[in-house]
C-alpha cells in the first residue's frame, strides 16, 4: 500500500500544478467558493447540531428521552447506555460530527477506544435534512425512501454486530449541568469545523485539478463523472442528479453516494479519529457494507413501489 502512496502524491502535485498554471483564476475562485459554502451552509448546521447534541448528552436530557422510550431502543443491544445514545444522536447530526462526539466521549472516559471503534462502524450518517434539501426539488417520494434505507442499513448492521449482547440496560439517570463541559464542547466543534473547512478545500482542489486535467485530455465520460462524484458528497449529488439517465438508476447512485459519505468526509473523519488512532480501515469496510445494504434495500422498495403503480 505504501508503494502506491508516493506515486499518488507525485500525481496529485503534477495535476494541481497543471491546473494552477493553466487555469489560475478559476483555481483560486474554486477555493473561495468552497470556503463560502463552508461558512454559509456547513458552519451553521454543524455548529448547531453538534452543540445541541453535546448538551443533550452532557446534561443527560437525552438519557431521559431514551429511558421513557426504552422499549424500542434496548433491543439494539449496545453494551452500554452511552454507546446507544451516541448511535441514536449520530442519526441526526451526521458525520463528521458523530465522530467528534465519539472522540469527546473517549476524552471523558465515558467509552473505551474499543467502544469507539465499534461505534465508528455503525454511526456514519448523512443528516436527514441535508438529504431532504438535496432531493426535495426532484422527488419527495425517493427522498423519503433514501432517508429510510440510509438509517435502516446502519440499524441492521448495528443489530447484527450486537446480536450476542444482552438488551441494553437503560437507567433513569439524574439530570446534571456543567458549564465547563459545554465550553469544552464548543471548543471541540470549533476544532471540527476547522478540520471540515481544510478538508473541503483540499478535496475540491483535487476535484478541480482532476476535472481540468481530464478536460485538457478530452476525457469526459460517465465513468469519470461517477468516480469524481464520490470525492465530495454535495458536489457529487449535484452531478448525479443532473445526469440524463434512467431516474431509478440516478436515485440508486444517490443512495450509494449518501451512504459512502464522500472522500472529503472520510478525510475529515481520519483527522478527527487520529487523536486515539481509531481504525479508519474498519470504518471504510463498513461504509462499503452500508452502501451495498442501503442500495439493495432501496432497489427492493423502489421496485415494490413501481409494481404497485
Amino acid at each position: 500500500m505504501r508503494k502506491l502512496i508516493y506515486p499518488l502524491i507525485v500525481f496529485l502535485v503534477i495535476i494541481i500544478a497543471f491546473s494552477i498554471l493553466t487555469n489560475t483564476e478559476a483555481f483560486f475562485q474554486n477555493i473561495t467558493s468552497t470556503l463560502n459554502l463552508w461558512l454559509t451552509k456547513v458552519y451553521p448546521s454543524v455548529f448547531t447540531f453538534y452543540t445541541i447534541s453535546s448538551i443533550l448528552l452532557n446534561t443527560n436530557l437525552f438519557n431521559k428521552f431514551i429511558y421513557y422510550t426504552k422499549i424500542f431502543f434496548k433491543k439494539l443491544r449496545f453494551k452500554d447506555q452511552i454507546s446507544l445514545n451516541l448511535f441514536l444522536l449520530s442519526i441526526f447530526i451526521g458525520n463528521p460530527s458523530s465522530s467528534g462526539l465519539i472522540i469527546e466521549s473517549i476524552d471523558k472516559n465515558a467509552i473505551t477506544i474499543n467502544d469507539g471503534n465499534n461505534l465508528l462502524k455503525v454511526s456514519s450518517f448523512s443528516n436527514p435534512l441535508f438529504i431532504l434539501a438535496f432531493l426535495f426539488p426532484y422527488s419527495i417520494k425517493y427522498a423519503v425512501i433514501i432517508i429510510f434505507v440510509h438509517i435502516a442499513s446502519n440499524i441492521i448492521i448495528a443489530y447484527l454486530m450486537n446480536r450476542n449482547n444482552n438488551h441494553t440496560e437503560i437507567e433513569n439517570i439524574s439530570l446534571r449541568f456543567s458549564l465547563r463541559e459545554i465550553i469544552n464542547s464548543i471548543n471541540n466543534v470549533i476544532h471540527i469545523l476547522l478540520i471540515v473547512s481544510t478538508m473541503m478545500v483540499f478535496s475540491n482542489i483535487i476535484i478541480f485539478s482532476l476535472e481540468t486535467t481530464l478536460n485538457f485530455l478530452k476525457i469526459n465520460n460517465l465513468f469519470t463523472l461517477l468516480l469524481l462524484s464520490q470525492l465530495e458528497i454535495s458536489r457529487g449529488l449535484s452531478t448525479i442528479l443532473s445526469l440524463n439517465i434512467e431516474s431509478l438508476f440516478i436515485y440508486l447512485l444517490v443512495c450509494f453516494t449518501i451512504s459512502f459519505n464522500g472522500f472529503s468526509i472520510h478525510l475529515q473523519v481520519i483527522n478527527i479519529i487520529s487523536k486515539y488512532s481509531l481504525s479508519y480501515s474498519k470504518f471504510l469496510i463498513f461504509r462499503i457494507i452500508q452502501c451495498i445494504l442501503a442500495s439493495s434495500l432501496f432497489l427492493i422498495f423502489a421496485l415494490i413501489e413501481k409494481s404497485l403503480i
